[in-house]
């Protein structure tokens, strides 16, 4: 029996070498290889998303009972300053808690989807002061990304078994000013297969402008909202042409994987990538291998020309951008949280030109 075992395991590990071969854009002169400087962490918290503020960095911490939220660091110091908000539903307590994105100065917004409300407190060295609850009208649920465009104007984003949309909504007025479905052809190549995860993407905007990274199509878009905040979209950047039926309909982690958590600067789009099958990204039983996030990260500016590829020396999910100190702020996923992994990106696109 132990020997029949062992010829299976050799039998998938071989399949999926042989079939999970990286694709890479190859619009880039070259890769640029950058090391993190790490900032030890001695709190026990296991992240789900990093912000910055103007002086402070946020880390919201996994929804776990008994846990606070929300850890403040310090920009300045790098230093831990004190945590924040747990789980319930007291005064100060959240339910499903999502950071707001875009936030100004350092003032943080946090996004209850329970509550459909937005709770913002001003954040210093040893306290975060509620200032402000907003309430949410009209808006489907779930919400996947929710980011601010001016002090009054924010962008939904909303997923569901019809689909993937995005919303922007006046946070005086409680009513939706627009929404936008991206139509990328799959309903009507896969018809009763048709899967919605197939056509999903993650977002983020500075100000008006608007980046999505599409998740199984080798492709994202840019965009912008006009004077009364109607979505414009570009044309997007199709890198190359794979086809958008997927390998495998009936089985979404078998087919490739390739844009997630764009972050961006006023100058620059920054687009992690991975282009390998999304079982890579999977836990134990799905991937026997041992899941892994080794993504690179493509540098474009706004005019969607390239810039650099970024080839990072962890595992990461998600960046924080800092433009003010040139840094990049992120984890690793596959190991213990005991660092904050900083990157300097100082000059690096004028290097890589």
């Amino acid at each position: 029996m132990k020997y029949v075992l062992a010829i299976v395991l050799c039998v998938c590990f071989s399949c999926s070498d042989n079939t999970n071969t990286r694709i890479m854009n190859d619009v880039f002169k070259k890769d640029v290889k950058l090391v993190a400087k790490k900032m030890p962490v001695k709190e026990v918290l296991n992240p789900a998303n990093i912000v910055k503020l103007k002086d402070y960095l946020i880390i919201q911490n996994e929804y776990i009972s008994g846990e606070d939220c929300f850890y403040v660091y310090s920009l300045d110091q790098m230093k831990f300053c004190f945590s924040f908000g747990r789980l319930g539903q007291g005064d100060g307590e959240f339910i499903a808690p999502r950071i707001v994105q875009n936030n100004t100065g350092n003032r943080l917004s946090i996004f209850d989807s329970a509550r459909d409300k937005i709770f913002v407190y001003d954040v210093s060295d040893t306290k975060s002061q509620l200032v402000n609850e907003l309430k949410i009208m009209s808006i489907e649920h779930p919400t996947q990304e929710i980011s601010y465009v001016n002090d009054s104007i924010v962008l939904f984003q909303i997923t569901g078994r019809i689909g993937n949309s995005l919303y922007s909504y006046n946070l005086n007025t409680n009513n939706v000013l627009d929404t936008l479905e991206f139509d990328s052809g799959l309903k009507e190549i896969m018809s009763n297969k048709y899967n919605s995860n197939f056509d999903f993407y993650n977002l983020t905007n500075v100000g008006r402008k608007f980046v999505v990274g599409f998740n199984y199509i080798n492709e994202f878009k840019v965009g912008e909202l006009d004077d009364n905040y109607k979505f414009q979209v570009h044309e997007g950047a199709k890198l190359k042409n794979y086809g958008l039926a997927p390998n495998d309909p009936d089985k979404l982690y078998k087919n490739n994987f390739y844009y997630m958590f764009p972050s961006a600067t006023s100058e620059l789009l920054f687009l992690p990538y991975l282009g390998l099958e999304a079982t890579t990204l999977q836990p134990f039983p799905i991937n026997l291998k041992g899941r892994h996030f080794d993504f690179f990260v493509e540098m474009y500016d706004w005019n969607l020309n390239p810039i650099a590829r970024l080839k990072f020396d962890n595992d990461l999910i998600k960046l924080c951008i800092d433009k003010d100190r040139n840094k990049i702020y992120t984890w690793n996923p596959v190991e213990d949280f005991d660092n904050i992994l900083v990157y300097s990106i100082e000059n690096i696109d004028k290097s890589a030109m």
